[in-house]
């Protein structure tokens, strides 16, 4: 399935769910685990179906964009979700009937809702945006004023904590166990699991069931903030970044490994812009495009060429001459995007997902592809995403994944793709490139090459896979095949086999219709 959103803006992971929206449309897409309720969709926990492996829109929220929500930020946590939504006027006037939403969003209300009222976009009060949560509650993760810790399948609104932010939210985070709230005032609240003093604040039972107010000592407007494994960041409105919780691997860069209950300030960094946590890593970006790092570098994460951890912040000097404008973590790895589109990468790679071929780690900084200036990267645990052409219309995502990688082609335009680290991505990267070219000839055989590659590796899977490619060497025959024997492929839980169905259709269908190629009968 692919999302069809004419503007995906955004896009936001957890350990192993995943959103994409449009805040034009207000179409909003999910996929991945369904565990604890998390993806929101309202299935059941034993439901037969235990992952969402394709992008499905989320009904609810895009349903209720005709009324004048729309999503602004969401945050995934390891089993929970967050969702920042905003609430725009009608003809100038507050909506209070729509106030009045049932907050479990069963749809015969939402049918009753539309048979009386037909909205109108109106202006966007900043004012009125409300928080969604759903998902895991264990340690009370969700903020909800509950009796007993029950797991949530739906969108849920925090309707008591409305008086706390009433001046709206700017940005939320979430990692296992917490979450936060930066308001647009410049305060930042969190509840959940307070283990190694990750709150922010004193707490002697170590679980804040409800948002509580982070304090500093002097008068702070945070303007964003990042969440890592056990640890968190706060970036000042002056520049400066404070830090506390976890701090045994040096990730709080206070120049010791002690964790702190509290807000730290991290003395030696000056006009920060950004700031994005990994599991036990940061990175942080000034002014000036110059990236520091600091934390765990068991993997290299930290990109200075060794595997030490270091309790402070180090400027990463492979970048030091490089016009770096985005950074991000993920668990174990870390990316930096510079102004000319050039994407680097570098720490695990285990899974691919750093997009270099033959290393389960790389501390060496090392640039993948050459984008346009457009472009924007995303993060997940144990994967990334690149998304071109961010200013353009007309994206679509596609998402494949197993139990240990998430593997994501996206075929958007003729002109535009995304993709997510793994190990045969050049391949598709050529694919892509000579179809935008026109290049027929080259096209086709890179197809052949392509096509070859996936087939071994489902061949790879079983015998009875195998038995079935042996009858067909035809492209089409072979993606008609696997869908008749789809039942069969399933049983034997063969990733490899939906991936290269999808993939030869895809590629088939650009061919033909991009550069006017026939398919012969025998590749």
């Amino acid at each position: 399935m692919f999302m069809h959103g004419d503007d995906i803006t955004d896009l936001a992971t957890g350990l192993d769910h995943s959103y994409a929206w449009s805040q034009e449309t207000g179409e909003v897409y999910g996929w991945g685990s369904v565990e604890y309720g998390k993806l929101g969709f309202g299935m059941e926990e034993n439901s037969d179906n235990k992952f969402i492996q394709q992008p499905q829109l989320f009904e609810v929220f895009t349903e209720l964009s005709n009324y004048g929500w729309s999503i602004q930020n969401i945050a995934c946590g390891y089993n929970h979700t967050l969702a920042v939504v905003n609430i725009y006027s009608e003809n100038g006037q507050q909506q209070d009937d729509i106030q009045q939403l049932d907050q479990e969003f069963e749809e015969q209300k939402l049918d009753s809702y539309r048979s009386n009222k037909q909205f109108q976009r109106g202006d966007f009060d900043e004012k009125q945006n409300q928080l969604f949560v759903w998902g895991h509650s264990k340690d009370w993760q969700l903020g909800l004023e509950t009796e007993e810790q029950e797991d949530v399948n739906h969108p849920h609104k925090l309707e008591q904590t409305q008086k706390i932010w009433k001046n709206g939210i700017k940005q939320v985070s979430a990692t296992k166990g917490l979450s936060m709230v930066l308001t647009n005032e410049g305060n930042v609240y969190s509840w959940g699991s307070g283990e190694f003093g990750r709150l922010g604040y004193f707490s002697e039972t170590k679980i804040q069931k409800t948002p509580k107010l982070i304090q500093f000592k002097t008068q702070l407007k945070i303007k964003s903030i990042s969440a890592g494994f056990y640890h968190c960041l706060l970036l000042s409105d002056q520049g400066k970044i404070y830090s506390f919780g976890r701090g045994t691997s040096g990730q709080l860069g206070l120049g010791n490994f002690l964790n702190q209950e509290t807000p730290q300030l991290i003395q030696q960094l000056n006009d920060i812009v950004q700031i994005k946590s990994g599991e036990s890593h940061n990175l942080a970006l000034n002014k000036q495009g110059h990236v520091y790092s600091w934390g765990i570098n068991n993997q290299g994460q930290l990109g200075l060429c060794d595997f030490n951890r270091q309790n402070q912040p180090q400027i990463v000097n492979k970048l030091n001459q490089i016009q770096i404008k985005q950074i991000q973590c993920g668990k174990k790895h870390s990316l930096a995007l510079s102004t000319d589109g050039q994407v680097y990468a570098w720490g695990c790679n285990e899974f691919g997902q750093i997009g270099i071929e033959g290393k389960k780690h790389n501390t060496q900084i090392q640039a993948n592809q050459q984008l346009n200036n457009s472009a924007n990267i995303f993060q997940n645990n144990n994967s990334f995403l690149i998304n071109l052409n961010t200013l353009n219309k007309g994206r679509n995502i596609n998402n494949y994944s197993n139990n240990t990688n998430y593997k994501a082609l996206s075929q958007m335009s003729s002109q535009d793709y995304s993709w997510l680290g793994q190990q045969n991505f050049n391949n598709i990267l050529d694919m892509s490139n000579q179809s935008q070219n026109n290049q027929c000839d080259e096209s086709y055989s890179c197809l052949k090459q392509v096509k070859q590659q996936y087939l071994t590796e489902v061949q790879n899977q079983s015998e009875l896979e195998y038995e079935i490619l042996k009858q067909n060497q035809n492209l089409d025959n072979i993606v008609s095949n696997f869908r008749n024997n789809i039942d069969k492929i399933k049983g034997n839980n063969s990733q490899a086999a939906y991936f290269c169905v999808d993939l030869m259709d895809k590629f088939n269908r650009i061919l033909k219709e991009k550069n006017n190629i026939i398919l012969k009968d025998n590749l």
